[in-house]
């Protein structure tokens, strides 16, 4: 792992991490975050399958160049190695792959370590991706809590009958005072 994928991967991860949190400084959960990363989810699951394509297909492109570019490398050895051993072709596979390290080991080396970046790349990024799917039903849930939360804590009575209007209402004014306080608090 290359010191500039390690500072990606860092990079994403706190992009995720400040899209996905729904706690405040207090570590609790703040109805306005929470609300706010529901009305974005889908968009930045979305962002994230996309980046996560790109990244797997740079990878496939970055696999079969430097397969084109080997192939020449060893076709390149290997007729080098026929002409010193006088059109005699002797040679045997290990014996072509330690000319290639010989003759560019470092350009071989510097060409797989592009591609183990790229791979973890999209590998880090699928498991974005996972991890964000399996978020999504734990948000659904803390989201549904919450407004069971809100809606009993507003003093809706469960005895007294009310229409759906009288309760909706009731709710919609206690989620208000919530909103109004949370903003002057802020």
């Amino acid at each position: 792992m290359t010191p500039e994928f390690e500072e990606w991967a860092r990079s994403q991860w706190k992009k995720i991490e400040k899209d996905l949190n729904p706690c405040n400084e207090n570590n609790e959960i703040d109805p306005l975050k929470l609300n706010s990363i529901l009305g974005r989810f889908t968009q930045n699951l979305t962002w994230l399958i996309v980046i996560s394509e790109i990244e797997s297909n740079n990878l496939a492109k970055a696999e079969i160049e430097f397969e084109q570019w080997h192939k020449k490398q060893y076709a390149s050895a290997h007729r080098s190695l026929v002409e010193a051993n006088g059109g005699i072709d002797k040679t045997t596979v290990k014996l072509v792959e330690s000319k290639i390290v010989l003759d560019i080991g470092e350009e071989e080396y510097r060409r797989k370590m592009v591609i183990t970046d790229l791979r973890s790349r999209a590998e880090l990024l699928k498991n974005f991706v996972k991890t964000l799917n399996q978020q999504a039903t734990v948000l659904q849930a803390l989201s549904g809590n919450l407004r069971s939360e809100m809606f009993f804590a507003s003093g809706v009575p469960l005895a007294k009958k009310e229409t759906e209007e009288q309760r909706t209402a009731r709710s919609k004014s206690f989620l208000k005072s919530v909103i109004s306080e949370s903003k002057l608090e802020g």
